[in-house]
């Protein structure tokens, strides 16, 4: 199925005056249900203080593009010690 091999993009900006690194993005994709069907996630090494980063989520989840409804996008801040 050529649909297998969809991406999932998007991009994420920096407002702040700090550069952050080691951003965790997720991508939660859903069927028509509701229901969560697969899920893809990678780690942005450096978005610098004032820009905007893209990136892309390869599906290696094993479900087709026609299965999913909808994508959410979520991301997470790596923590300083």
């Amino acid at each position: 199925d050529p649909l297998m091999g969809f991406v999932t993009s998007g991009s994420i900006s920096n407002s702040g005056e700090v550069q952050q690194e080691g951003v965790s993005i997720i991508a939660v994709h859903r069927n028509k249900e509701g229901r969560i069907i697969g899920a893809e996630s990678s780690v942005i090494r450096l978005i610098p203080a004032g820009r905007t980063v893209v990136f892309e989520l390869p599906n290696r989840s094993g479900i087709g593009r026609r299965q999913v409804a909808k994508t959410e996008i979520y991301y997470q801040l790596s923590s300083v010690l």
